[in-house]
C-alpha cells in the first residue's frame, strides 16, 4: 500500500515493528557525546523533537536512525516540514535554533546522531 494512504497510527506501528524501546542512557552513549550534562540534555531534547515530529514515543528513536531512510516512515517525516522540527527543537531545548537548520534541509540526508552533533555545535557557538 502507498505510504500516503496509511494512517499515522499505521505508520508508527510499522516504524516500531522489530524495535525495542531504548533507555535515554543507552541512546546518549550511542551518540558518543562528551560526558557533560548539557550535551546529554541536547541529545535527549533532539531525540524528543524527532519523536514528536514523527508522533512516536522518543524511546523508539535511535542515534543511528537515518533521514530519509528510517525517519520518513513516520508521519510528518514522510513530507518533512522543517519548520515543525525547528519549533519542536526550540520547545525541547528552550532556546531559538540558529539558521544552521538550512544545512540539514539542503543535505536532505543525516542520522539522528549527526543532527544532535549539529544542534550541539550550533547551540554552544550561539550561546
Amino acid at each position: 500500500m502507498w505510504s500516503f494512504l496509511k494512517t499515522p497510527h499505521t505508520k508508527v506501528l510499522e516504524f516500531r515493528q522489530g524495535r525495542e524501546r531504548q533507555p535515554d542512557e543507552v541512546f546518549v552513549a550511542e551518540c558518543g557525546l562528551p560526558d557533560d550534562p548539557e550535551s546529554h540534555r541536547i541529545a535527549i531534547g533532539v531525540r524528543r523533537a524527532v519523536g514528536g515530529v514523527g508522533l512516536v514515543d522518543p524511546l523508539f528513536i535511535h542515534a543511528t536512525d537515518r533521514f530519509p531512510e528510517d525517519l520518513s516512515k513516520l508521519p510528518l517525516w514522510d513530507s518533512m516540514d522543517w519548520v515543525t522540527l525547528v519549533l519542536q527543537l526550540e520547545d525541547e531545548l528552550g532556546k531559538p535554533m540558529p539558521n544552521s537548520i538550512q544545512e540539514w534541509k539542503l543535505q536532505n540526508q543525516f542520522t539522528v546522531k549527526q543532527l544532535i552533533d549539529s544542534v550541539r555545535r550550533s547551540v554552544t557557538t550561539a550561546g
